[in-house]
């Protein structure tokens, strides 16, 4: 049994809670996914895990109280977006892309595997390792990263490939086919 102070503390804490109702959306919408198709696939889960770690970074937390809104804003923004650059600043309005690295070409990526790549430690340790790294410097790097990759990409299209799998496969080789093959490369 709770005593009635003990009942007080705790709607008064419920309260609290539920004052940032942005921080949970991201679970009440994969509620409402679950409810309806009674199962969950990879993507509720990794939803899930994603709201459920949010402690492991104050960005995460802070990225999960914006407003959808501003989420949908800045994400339109980018796609729209006709330069590399461009398209990063955009992002970087948002917790957890202000770094304009990985997470962000990650989210570009989603939208357009042909045109974007995700930057990895990986793939960065694998461009070098194929012999196209990139300068140490920290400016610019995605960037010249996501330039690079389109460069390898294009090469890959235009080569004389090996087997008639890769040939036939060839005209739709993507950045996205790239950067996978980086992060192979360099794992």
């Amino acid at each position: 049994m709770l005593t009635n102070a003990q009942v007080s503390q705790l709607l008064d804490a419920i309260d609290v809670y539920e004052t940032n109702c942005e921080y949970d959306s991201v679970f009440c919408d994969v509620h409402d996914r679950l409810a309806a198709a009674g199962a969950a696939g990879k993507l509720d889960i990794a939803a899930l895990v994603f709201w459920k770690r949010a402690a492991q970074g104050k960005w995460v937390k802070k990225f999960l109280s914006t407003p959808e809104e501003t989420v949908l804003a800045a994400t339109r923004a980018a796609f729209a977006a006709a330069q590399d650059g461009s398209a990063l600043v955009e992002l970087a309005v948002l917790d957890g892309f202000k770094t304009m690295g990985p997470i962000a070409t990650t989210v570009l990526c989603a939208f357009n595997p042909d045109h974007w790549a995700v930057m990895d430690r990986r793939a960065l340790r694998g461009l070098t390792r194929l012999g196209h790294g990139l300068p140490r410097r920290r400016r610019g790097r995605t960037v010249a990263y996501l330039r690079r990759v389109r460069e390898l990409r294009d090469c890959l299209r235009r080569a004389a490939m090996p087997s008639e799998r890769w040939r036939q496969r060839q005209p739709g080789i993507t950045a996205r086919d790239v950067d996978k093959g980086l992060f192979v490369i360099g794992k």
